[in-house]
């Protein structure tokens, strides 16, 4: 006498083809799965599980030490049978019906049983409860995940999976790559230039994992990878600059990389006061493109960054002291949604995005193009280094803030700076550099370097250049595409903060920390950074015109230790991530302020309000806005809102 194992039927809105392949598509299972089937593995070589048939073998892991060989008995179109277990002892016969579903049109009724006969059915008896509910888990989690890969729109969770039942590489050859312009490209892993568009400023420690690159050229390239994507389940991330470094990123797993550096062109408007820039341009290409016809726009600090990444996020720069954040100048964005449709973004269309955008523009889609503000750029520049030994650490930091309360308005100038490592000028300790940045040479920047050497007397080195167009300012000031902080070569990791004040007795104990680690040859290419960028600008936009919080307008001192280090050593991970926990709460003002960090330098640990703002009604509009333009967190991986 036998004993049947059965739960309920279950309703699942996809069709019965649908739902059959996602589930004999047993090499991905454990994404979605593993609570009942610990595994399914074929043993009969060459075969895929939609193409079993009667009398191949396969194992069944079940977890707990169950673990038993099965033959399939039936693979048709509309049910799946095994039959495993010990001869006379306990054999189960279990069985998957994908039947046409009569309550839900175009659906799938999805049955599951399990026939036991054998000696210890008996035993069964008080295990059946047991195994009904692992049916019962099997049966939701199939629903969950059908469901979600053929809904309407296709906004799938990112989760990585591969193609159901197909292969990669032959599937996008044949459904994507025809549909692309003649611009576009894909890549391969093993082809030749994989490695270069993969690589990240953050590789090894956060490296996304791809099974494909689309080289985009135009915006239909970008909604056609979208569209495919959304149809075989896979997860996606655009790219241009890759120095993001948020663990997020880590967890793109088996997606499509979007590369945008092929849309890489910058036109000035016919009035001049505009410039349309593609999604993919990098700062130093706007740069140099701009400062040939005479113009500049506010960007990233660093040349090797995209224009739109930093834009995205606020974009702190060089010129928010007189004309706002990146994201104060976008005067319009195209930008191509989760479902693959574009639309345009300004303050008369679609002005929610547009809102969105400016501050947390990478949850809510790929902007292909943007259209940003224009300043003439006649003035010169003026930089200033002194190098200061560590004794005078508290001193500087002193000075550094009574300057910034007696200088509201020091116009075009960044006050900046890096502690490093430099034996010849002291091989036990690293050194301050004080790093002035200034559009004209008699401006505040003068009181600036009076101020820190009357205070502090000489320095232990200086240099000052005048006379810097402004095209070679990112350059002459060591953010070039060839300096340290663009280098793709090495794990990178930071640990911001954005204070309003420095506080002389975290920096301190900061800068100990900072000197323990760093001895360590290994993390000895290290450098602390240190930004108080204008403050004016950014001051008079008004904060509700923007999603950049308020916290960033006001707290425009950003420092953080950017440590790098060669190779995949996972202790070497777990070290740096257990000292950046202490060296934030070690230079934490002893203040009523809560902690903020800068999307665009955030680490992955931090809770949404600290990086996004603690206003409850700002919280509550871009999760408003996450709903409609991305309910199900399609672009998820850069410091999700959800």
């Amino acid at each position: 006498m036998g004993i049947r194992a059965r739960v309920p039927p279950i309703e699942i809105a996809a069709s019965p083809e649908r739902v059959r392949e996602i589930f004999l598509d047993f090499d991905h299972m454990s994404q979605w799965h593993t609570s009942h089937f610990k595994s399914l593995d074929i043993v009969t070589p060459g075969k895929k599980g939609i193409t079993l048939a009667p009398g191949d073998k396969m194992r069944v892991n079940l977890g707990g030490g169950m673990n038993f060989g099965a033959n399939i008995t039936e693979n048709s179109k509309d049910r799946l049978t095994w039959k495993g277990g010990v001869s006379y002892l306990l054999v189960g016969e279990h069985t998957f019906e994908f039947r046409p579903s009569q309550a839900t049109p175009g659906g799938t009724t999805f049955v599951q049983y399990e026939d036991f006969t054998g000696l210890l059915t008996f035993g069964m008896k008080s295990d059946q409860e047991k195994t009904s509910g692992g049916f019962q888990r099997v049966n939701e989690d199939l629903k969950k995940r059908a469901e979600t890969l053929v809904s309407a729109d296709l906004p799938v969770l990112p989760d990585g999976q591969y193609p159901l039942g197909t292969c990669a590489q032959t599937t996008i050859e044949l459904d994507l790559a025809p549909v692309l312009s003649d611009g576009a490209a894909v890549v391969f892993p093993g082809d030749e230039a994989w490695h270069d568009l993969v690589a990240r400023a953050s590789t090894p420690r956060v490296a996304p994992q791809y099974i494909a690159v689309v080289e985009v050229a135009t915006e239909a390239d970008v909604e056609h990878t979208i569209r495919f994507a959304n149809k075989h389940g896979y997860p996606f991330l655009a790219a241009s600059g890759s120095h993001g470094w948020t663990t997020a990123l880590a967890e793109m797993h088996n997606g499509i990389q979007i590369n945008l550096r092929r849309m890489n062109s910058v036109t000035v408007n016919d009035d001049g006061l505009t410039a349309t820039a593609g999604g993919g341009i990098l700062q130093w290409e706007a740069t140099r493109a701009l400062f040939a016809k005479g113009k500049m726009t506010p960007t990233g600090i660093c040349a090797c960054v995209s224009v739109a990444g930093p834009a995205l996020g606020g974009g702190h720069g060089m010129l928010q002291g007189r004309h706002g954040f990146a994201a104060d100048n976008l005067v319009s964005a195209r930008v191509t949604l989760a479902n693959g449709t574009s639309v345009t973004a300004s303050g008369t269309q679609n002005p929610d995005l547009f809102w969105g955008l400016k501050g947390a523009g990478h949850n809510l889609g790929v902007v292909t193009s943007l259209e940003m503000s224009l300043y003439d750029a006649d003035e010169l520049w003026r930089m200033d280094v002194l190098t200061y030994t560590q004794d005078k650490l508290e001193q500087i930091f002193a000075v550094w803030n009574e300057l910034e309360d007696e200088i509201a308005d020091p116009g075009l100038l960044v006050a900046g700076g890096t502690v490093a490592w430099n034996p010849a000028l002291d091989d036990k300790h690293p050194i301050i550099n004080i790093l002035l940045y200034s559009a004209g040479n008699a401006t505040a920047i003068e009181r600036y370097v009076a101020a820190f050497q009357g205070a502090l007397g000489p320095p232990a080195a200086s240099v000052t250049v005048t006379d810097i167009p402004y095209g070679d300012v990112f350059a002459t000031g060591g953010f070039g595409v060839d300096s340290p902080v663009c280098r793709k070569d090495a794990n990178v990791v930071g640990y911001p903060a954005s204070v309003s004040r420095w506080d002389g007795a975290g920096m301190r104990a900061g800068f100990e920390l900072f000197t323990e680690l760093t001895r360590q040859a290994k993390y000895s290419t290290s450098m602390w950074l240190l930004e108080s960028f204008g403050r004016k600008g950014v001051r008079d936009i008004d904060v509700a015109s923007a999603a950049v919080p308020a916290e960033e307008r006001q707290r425009h001192i950003l420092h953080a230790p950017v440590l790098w280090w060669d190779g995949a050593d996972e202790g070497d991970v777990a070290e740096v991530r257990a000292w950046g926990v202490k060296f934030q709460e070690a230079v934490r003002p002893r203040d009523a302020e809560k902690p903020h960090s800068y999307v665009n330098y955030a680490m992955g640990d931090e809770s949404v309000p600290e990086v996004y703002g603690e206003d409850p009604a700002r919280l509550q509009r871009l999760r408003a806005l996450k709903r409609e333009f991305d309910p199900m967190n399609r672009f998820g991986f850069y410091s999700p809102i959800v």
